[in-house]
């Protein structure tokens, strides 16, 4: 998984990660993926810029694997996974969680995570 650090462990105990997909849900994760999709879609002057922020996954690390487990990539990965399976996962996801969390206050933990931002794409059709 991309740019998710130790949450693409969780996946090592099916034995294979998630495939990668340039229309996945981590596709936007690509700067040349971003740049692709708006120059096809009209845009010009497309600038992916890297933007480093704090992510709330949750009050605690169990709240924070409940959000990894229900995230939709996770669970359309997981939707033909025989139920002891995911209960295994679950666990692993909480480790992960606690490995992947880079910061834990009174009530919300979660990680830094980078983003990109796009700015100056115009579009030639307008």
């Amino acid at each position: 998984m991309r740019d998710f650090g130790h949450l693409g462990d969780v996946f090592a105990v099916l034995g294979d990660r998630p495939k990668y997909s340039d229309s996945g849900p981590l596709s936007l994760s690509d700067p040349a993926v971003i740049d692709r999709v708006l120059t096809g879609a009209g845009f010009t002057d497309v600038k992916a810029e890297a933007v480093d922020a704090d992510q709330v996954w949750g009050r605690d690390i169990a709240d924070a694997t409940d959000f990894i487990m229900g995230w939709g990539p996770v669970r359309f990965a997981l939707r033909d996974v025989s139920p002891p399976a995911v209960d295994e996962l679950r666990e692993a996801a909480a480790r992960s969680s606690a490995r992947a969390t880079s910061w834990y206050s009174p009530g919300s933990t979660g990680a830094r995570r980078r983003r990109w931002r796009c700015r100056r794409a115009t579009s030639r059709r307008w």
